[in-house]
């Protein structure tokens, strides 16, 4: 049977404790984290398959549930690999699949098409993308290491199978910030984008306390969503 060439897989089953709402619907743009993060991968000619956790039914809602396909991590505490373990048998068909974690949103079409330009030529080569020589996500898995990583410890994550392969590690350099934004604080997130309602991202301090107010409060009011 012939594999398709490349596919990808969102992360989104975090429970985003520190956050304080599902970063899966943060505002970016006119859009959300995940919304942003579809649209660029099937710019990209990717199919993504999104991983959910306990607020897999909220996300369904809120973003179209036909214009994508998902599925259910029972137990996202324990960790990103264990999302990446479930989703294995739906990307064996694969010659490779990109990890996309949901909390790097600005990620660009033109880096996810570099990993899977890349793939073509180096097909046996885990391929992550750097920027100013720093690497970042997402990361590129040829199919000859997903047995790999379904035998990873949870404990570990997929950087297991990085650091054990070192020597098929492959990085392909990208004119992209966002490899290296990663999103997982409030006040990280109005650091960068400012919040609804404010004037700038580099607002000063009574700005940054009020958009906090504004998440407490939508953490609280979450419940009546779900």
């Amino acid at each position: 049977m012939n594999r398709i060439e490349v596919c990808s897989v969102v992360l989104a089953a975090g429970d985003s404790t520190r956050m304080g709402f599902p970063k899966a619907l943060l505002p970016l743009g006119h859009g959300t984290f995940l919304g942003t993060i579809l649209s660029r991968h099937r710019r990209a000619g990717l199919d993504p398959l999104v991983v959910l956790g306990s607020d897999h039914s909220l996300i369904r809602r809120r973003i179209d549930a036909g214009s994508f396909r998902s599925l259910h991590n029972p137990s996202p505490e324990q960790g990103p690999l264990s999302s990446v373990k479930i989703s294995l048998p739906h990307v064996y068909h694969s010659s490779a699949f990109i990890i996309h974690p949901v909390d790097h949103p600005t990620v660009s079409v033109g880096t996810l098409e570099s990993l899977a330009s890349e793939h073509l030529q180096n097909r046996d080569c885990i391929i992550l993308p750097r920027y100013l020589g720093k690497k970042g996500h997402p990361v590129l898995f040829p199919c000859k290491f997903y047995a790999d990583l379904s035998d990873a410890p949870l404990s570990e994550g997929a950087r297991f199978v990085v650091r054990n392969n070192r020597s098929s590690v492959l990085c392909v350099d990208v004119d992209d910030p966002g490899i290296l934004i990663n999103v997982d604080t409030p006040e990280r997130y109005v650091e960068l984008f400012g919040f609804p309602g404010l004037t700038s991202p580099d607002a000063g301090r009574p700005e940054l306390d009020k958009a906090l107010r504004i998440f407490r409060q939508l953490e609280k009011d979450l419940p009546r969503y779900r």
